[in-house]
Formats: C-alpha cells, sequence, structure tokens
C-alpha cells in the first residue's frame, strides 16, 4: 500500500456511506501491522481498528456533513477537509485552485462554492486520483499554520524599493530635464 490512492472503502451499518471512511495498514509502534479504518478528509486520521471498538468512529462520522456536502454537484478540485480549531473539531470545503483566497475562513459549506465557478470539472470516483491523500494534508497544514501564525506559508515580506539615485553632475540634470519633458531615454 505504498501508493497515495485510497485503498478499499469501508461502509458501517448505521452511518451513512462515505467515499472518505478508508482501510489502511498502519505500523504500530511495536511494530506489528494494524488494520484500521482512517478518515481521508482528516488527513488520515485513524477512527477505529477493524474488528475493534467502533464508539468513536461512530461519534466521528455519525455527525460528518462532508458525505452530505460532497453529493452537491461534486467537483475535481474539492477538497473536504476535517480539522480541529480551537479546539472545536470543524468541517470544511477548499478548492485546490482557489485555498489561498480566504485561508482564514475557509467555507463550511459547499453549496454555492463551486456552482459558478469556470473550473469547474466532475469529480471522478476517489479511487481515480493519484494524489489526494497529499493535498489534503497540504490543505490541512497550510490551515494550521495560517490559524497559529496568523501568517500564511507562501507568505513573503514586502519588497523595499528605495527611490533611485540622481546621477551627478550633467546626467543627472539630463535625467531631470528628462523626467520634466516626459521623455523616456
Amino acid at each position: 500500500m505504498a501508493s497515495d490512492t485510497p485503498p478499499e472503502r469501508v461502509e458501517v451499518a448505521g452511518l451513512p456511506s462515505c467515499e472518505f471512511r478508508r482501510r489502511r495498514v498502519r505500523r504500530a509502534a511495536d511494530g506489528m501491522d494494524l488494520d484500521v479504518i482512517v478518515c481521508v478528509a482528516a488527513g488520515g486520521k485513524v477512527l477505529a481498528e477493524v474488528g475493534g471498538d467502533e464508539a468513536g468512529m461512530r461519534a466521528v462520522c455519525g455527525l460528518c456533513p462532508i458525505p452530505q456536502g460532497m453529493t452537491f454537484r461534486p467537483c475535481l478540485y474539492l477538497v473536504p477537509l476535517k480539522i480541529e480549531r480551537e479546539g472545536v473539531p470543524r468541517d470544511y470545503y477548499d478548492c485546490r485552485w482557489f485555498y489561498r483566497l480566504n485561508p482564514e475562513e475557509p467555507h463550511a459549506r459547499v453549496d454555492w462554492l463551486c456552482g459558478g465557478c469556470p473550473f469547474w470539472f466532475p469529480r471522478p470516483p476517489l479511487e481515480l486520483y493519484k494524489d489526494y491523500d497529499s493535498v489534503t494534508r497540504f490543505l490541512l497544514d497550510y490551515h494550521r499554520q495560517v490559524w497559529t501564525t496568523g501568517r500564511r506559508p507562501d507568505d513573503r515580506p514586502p519588497l523595499r524599493i528605495d527611490p533611485p539615485r540622481r546621477r551627478p553632475g550633467l546626467a543627472g540634470f539630463l535625467d531631470r530635464l528628462a523626467d520634466w519633458l516626459g521623455i523616456a531615454w
């Protein structure tokens, strides 16, 4: 399971169907492989062990709005995010194209996000994405950094632009004269 594509989808009786609930093999601290159920929208967070206690998974998945939200005109570029913000679990929807526009407040609803977008493209099954896990983890990390530091990871300090220095003597006089006459040279 070295690829970045999400493996087997997991359906659980009594919970809504969700394409982001997946079965994975994880290496435990003692070196043993564990068969677990993860949430792809939460960056691969473990929800439960296969065949183990499902109470935690039921608490998280039972109230999750993401499966319902993803039924409204789903887009190739839409990425749902399940993230904790200020100690409270939150659900957001982000776009691979426009996530930088308002990282302080990503969209909590999807019903208008993709509606008029000129880049909208029908969403294929999650199995066809090559990089879905890495994109989701990137967006989660991006938003966490914005919320904790107040800065966007791609922010750069403003450029310092010094006024041009006047050349001395006749060259400086000709520069000023050309500016005054509106001549570029």
